[in-house]
């Protein structure tokens, strides 16, 4: 029985998919695609098959999001808060080269939850060390990290009540950050240690227009576009400003 007390289990291959995380797929390098599944983070290389795994936290409720960087160097996960088990809502820093974990950080004033977004800053000699978050419902917040000192550097409230279904880095303008959601279009301005507000509705646009925005991207020409429930594509320019409604869009019934 000594023997048998000395055995451990290593998993070789983990089957399924984890469908409410943020972000859930996304690409390493060309050949390895990274996704949650059940309370794991799975490596797959497309090459050959293989699996490698991220374990998640034993006191945790699971994973909510996942970011990579630019450089595809390290993996952000973020994984909920278990009260009960004396566990706080925590964001966990991967190597992907070395696959191993680097840093482990969580707030100790604000009693955050659950995190439902993460973005790596565009730029990608910011990347090594700073890191953004977005705690849930009530009180939506968003943080900004030094991840690597694991220090928090600056937070603001950005709404109460309805979900925030998005939040990005402007890659022209790397201190400035996009949130939309029910409701919500706001557009913000990182200043060392405070959050500037530059928009807090979209201005100009029709009003008949939802203002139900479900997801948003930037162009490669530096303008936002921005989807509705209603199935309307909002462009804006490069500061937020609202510019016009794509005449392609699918309209009513196509919730984007």
């Amino acid at each position: 029985m000594s023997g048998l007390s000395s055995l451990s289990l290593n998993p070789r291959y983990v089957f399924g998919y984890k469908s409410d995380v943020k972000n859930s797929v996304q690409h390493i390098d060309e050949h390895k695609v990274v996704y949650p599944a059940g309370h794991n983070l799975v490596i797959f290389n497309m090459e050959d098959s293989s699996q490698h795994f991220f374990q998640g936290t034993e006191k945790s409720y699971g994973i909510t999001a996942i970011a990579v960087s630019p450089l595809k160097k390290l993996l952000a996960v973020a994984e909920r808060a278990a009260p009960e088990k004396g566990s706080k809502a925590v964001i966990i820093v991967y190597d992907t080269i070395a696959q191993r974990k680097k840093r482990e950080v969580f707030d100790t004033d604000l009693n955050i939850q659950e995190y439902v977004d993460l973005a790596f800053p565009p730029s990608q000699n910011l990347e090594r060390s700073f890191l953004l978050s977005l705690a849930c419902e009530p009180t939506w917040t968003v943080i900004y990290w030094q991840w690597d000192r694991k220090k928090m550097i600056a937070y603001t409230q950005i709404s109460v009540g309805p979900p925030i279904t998005q939040m990005s880095w402007n890659p022209r303008e790397p201190n400035c950050i996009c949130f939309t959601g029910n409701g919500i279009f706001k557009y913000v301005r990182l200043m060392e240690t405070t959050f500037e507000g530059i928009h807090s509705q979209m201005n100009g646009k029709d009003a008949e227009i939802s203002t139900n925005f479900t997801c948003h991207t930037w162009l490669k020409d530096g303008n936002l576009a921005v989807c509705t429930d209603e199935g309307d594509v909002l462009i804006l320019g490069t500061n937020g400003e609202y510019k016009l409604r794509l005449p392609g869009s699918p309209g009513t019934g196509f919730k984007i």
